[in-house]
């Protein structure tokens, strides 16, 4: 009987669903519609390009990718765009590279501290460490000699790379350049000029002399002597030919951590103006004028923060104790110094939050600190959540001194001590933690011979410096 072979028939694959016809004409709109946007951006970015170009005698080349070249006192400069990221996060940044005409007298590099950068550490990767917590914990330093490096960076050249390295997504400072990069493409000749400006600051700061009077204001705001602080920045601001935004948002910061809104403000407005780019700049504006705004009692000239009394050596002067005997009470024929606002100030809403209420040392100090976040968002958080909560902590006594006036306590006589709360780890970074206390009188001479040694305290938070990471206490005393 004859066999039967079946032979297999193959069958084509259904073809790709085409669009139809209303599907088509909308693809086809939005690309057109993007093309156009993107051909708009470029003549814009080109025309501002263009301009800044004319008024610096810098070189412009137009193109796909935009390139200014040119030189900023000396400094040779480049900037350009730079594409970043892959599929639909691919996107544009503005990039700026100045190159220093004589290298650093040391062999540096200083980048942002970031997840990255710890887990290298794991691996034996360079970190030195200079002895300031704050900036040990936002900057990744490396280099050979390291005792010249920590001698190099002063507390304000500390204080200007931690601001810039902690401002652009991508910035890095070598001894032979600082660059920075920012998100999307700069279409306003103004704020390209900003960017263009920061940098050429940055660079001013390292070739330059270092400011011995900045770096007592930074070193007098970690002791928590806000006042003294406040009138050094000042006094350095006058120094400067040029306005310089970081001593501005200093200036603010001080002024706000006194709850003196409408003057941080002011100061926080003023470093804008600078730095058009700076968008913590512009949030803690937004902010501190809020709070003005938003104040349950305003601020007049019975009852506003004090003026801080002016001395002939404000400038000068080291921070020491001040004696009964050298500052008397002011009388109402002197014209004592108002009555700060209350320091207890309705914060606004409450955010409940864990944290919210328990009054523990650990759980607000790793609520406030324990994540590398901004110091406005460490200072809302603690108006929403902690701002008048009774405590009672134990740290390590580190200063004490008499004060017969205090931009946080206002004009009264007390004991200020400085009490080192802990030094915790945020990631694979560590920050050190202080209460500034208001404390009787009568406590100095008990306290003197305390330092050092741990000291059980309570008291009412009322304020804090974010940038700092700074608690104050007041009412406090020694249990």
């Amino acid at each position: 009987m004859p066999t039967t072979t079946t032979v297999g028939v193959q069958t084509a694959p259904a073809p790709l669903p085409l669009l139809q016809g209303g599907q088509f004409v909308f693809f086809l709109f939005v690309m057109i519609i993007v093309i156009i946007i993107n051909v708009v951006q470029r003549q814009r970015r080109n025309e501002a390009w263009g301009r800044v170009a004319k008024r610096r005698r810098f070189r412009f080349a137009a193109g796909r990718r935009g390139t200014l070249k040119g030189e900023i006192n000396g400094h040779p400069v480049v900037v350009h765009e730079v594409k970043r990221g892959s599929g639909k996060h691919r996107h544009t940044n503005t990039r700026i590279k100045l190159t220093l005409s004589s290298p650093l007298p040391v062999d540096l590099e200083l980048t942002k501290e970031g997840i990255f950068s710890g887990i290298g550490k794991l691996f034996g990767s360079q970190d030195i460490e200079v002895g300031d917590p704050g900036f040990d914990g936002s900057v990744t330093v490396k280099g050979r000699d390291v005792p010249a490096i920590r001698s190099f960076l002063t507390p304000d050249r500390r204080l200007h790379c931690r601001r810039f390295l902690t401002s652009g997504i991508r910035s890095r400072i070598s001894r032979t350049s600082v660059e920075t990069e920012v998100r999307g493409i700069f279409t306003s000749d103004d704020r390209l000029e900003a960017l263009i400006d920061k940098v050429g600051r940055m660079a001013g700061h390292l070739v330059g002399e270092h400011e011995p009077v900045l770096a007592e204001a930074v070193t007098a705001q970690d002791q928590g002597d806000l006042e003294r602080a406040l009138g050094l920045v000042r006094v350095a601001e006058e120094g400067h030919v040029a306005p310089d935004p970081d001593a501005k948002r200093m200036e603010g910061e001080l002024l706000y951590t006194a709850g003196r809104f409408d003057e941080a403000a002011e100061a926080f407005a003023a470093g804008q103006a600078i730095d058009l780019n700076d968008e913590e700049l512009e949030a803690w504006h937004e902010h501190a004028s809020a709070m003005v705004a938003g104040a349950s009692s305003p601020q007049t000239a019975d009852d506003g923060p004090p003026p801080i009394p002016e001395t002939p050596d404000e400038a000068g002067a080291q921070d020491r104790p001040t004696s009964p005997e050298k500052q008397p009470e002011p009388s109402a024929a002197q014209g004592a110094e108002p009555e700060p606002a209350p320091l207890a100030a309705d914060p606004g809403p409450v955010v409940e939050t864990a944290a919210a209420t328990d009054s523990s040392m650990d759980t607000i100090c790793d609520a406030l600190f324990s994540s590398d976040i901004s110091s406005l968002r460490v200072a809302k958080h603690f108006e929403q959540n902690f701002q008048g909560m009774e405590i009672t902590w134990t740290g390590e006594l580190e200063r004490v001194s008499s004060a017969a006036f205090d931009m946080v306590f206002g004009n009264t006589r007390f004991t200020k001590a400085t009490v080192k709360l802990k030094e915790m780890d945020a990631g694979f970074t560590s920050s050190v933690i202080r209460a500034v206390l208001q404390l009787p009188e009568e406590l100095e001479d008990e306290l003197r011979g305390r330092t050092g040694q741990p000291l059980t305290f309570s008291g009412r938070l009322v304020r804090c410096d974010a940038f700092m990471r700074n608690l104050f206490v007041a009412d406090a005393t020694v249990t």
